[in-house]
């Protein structure tokens, strides 16, 4: 922890499940669960939530309590939610490409009009590709990294502060991989977004 916020680094070896939820225990008893440390009533957001360290983070939230809105471009959103709710929590996923604006306002939309709050956004979503020598990287895909792994970040924390402020409350987490803080020589997209 940094701050009053999280950084994460991606879980090479699969340490999510187990790493995540003691994170979010820790930041969330630091900020608004009562003294269990418990979430019932609160809403959360997870970008990425369709695998790792996402994927985690919803499970995660779910079992202190919040309702999630799993939002990711795969498929898997759909199992996230589905095991979500049938372990009695609530959930919803939202097909969300979070480089794109209309879709993150969206989906940001959908989540309060179905659970009538926001209290938490998770930035997770990340993709790492292309990892090759700068010489060798296509623009194309490697622009289309580098635009998930920032704008992805920026776009879902500007459509959900304004709900956060008119409630008065809210936290806003923003998780990265290692490539942000291990040099390498084949850099990719994801060691720009580094938060401070």
């Amino acid at each position: 922890m940094r701050g009053r916020g999280l950084v994460c680094r991606d879980p090479v070896y699969g340490f999510a499940k187990y790493i995540v939820p003691l994170l979010i225990q820790m930041e969330v008893s630091l900020t608004m669960a009562d003294r269990h440390g418990e979430l019932s009533g609160r809403v959360a957001i997870v970008t990425g939530g369709a695998a790792g360290i996402g994927a985690a983070a919803c499970d995660a939230l779910a079992e202190r309590g919040a309702a999630v809105t799993v939002a990711d471009v795969a498929e898997e959103i759909n199992e996230v939610a589905d095991r979500i709710k049938s372990s009695g929590g609530a959930a919803q996923a939202v097909t969300t490409d979070v480089s794109d604006q209309g879709q993150v306002e969206g989906m940001v939309q959908r989540t309060v009009d179905e659970f009538g709050r926001l209290d938490f956004l998770l930035n997770v979503a990340a993709v790492s590709g292309p990892i090759v020598n700068v010489w060798l990287a296509d623009p194309q895909a490697w622009g289309q990294a580098a635009s998930v792994d920032l704008f992805g970040t920026f776009m879902p924390t500007r459509a959900a502060l304004p709900h956060m402020l008119k409630q008065g409350s809210g936290r806003v987490l923003t998780l990265t991989s290692g490539l942000g803080y291990i040099p390498t020589p084949r850099p990719a997209p994801t060691a720009r977004r580094r938060p401070e």
